[in-house]
């Protein structure tokens, strides 16, 4: 069980959560967000086939997160406060070394 979001880990670990914790702190995201992406993508992951996975992830968007495609996608709440195109704005304490986007 992920403690984050209380959705059943199929392996009954949590540490994939970890990882993207990590990844995302490392980004430099804010911990809302982080823990947004986590839940969400545990959502799109129960789906089965890839055309599940596709319906399950556009379904998943707030309708405040409508407009983020990829990459980065804030929270909800943050989402609402920073449209696409400004949400660089969220990013803080960035340790990864390249500068975002990071578009390679």
């Amino acid at each position: 069980m992920c403690r984050l979001c209380d959705i059943p880990d199929p392996d009954g670990e949590i540490t994939s959560d970890y990882s993207w914790k990590e990844l995302g702190q490392e980004y430099g995201y804010p911990e809302c967000c982080i823990n947004a992406f986590i839940k969400r993508g545990n959502f799109i992951n129960e789906a089965v086939g890839l055309e599940n996975m596709i319906e399950r992830a556009e379904e998943s968007l707030h309708e405040n997160q409508k407009g983020y495609i990829h990459g980065f996608i804030p929270c909800p709440s943050c989402a609402a406060k920073f449209p696409p195109g400004t949400e660089n704005q969220l990013i803080k304490n960035r340790t990864y070394p390249k500068p975002y986007p990071n578009d390679d």
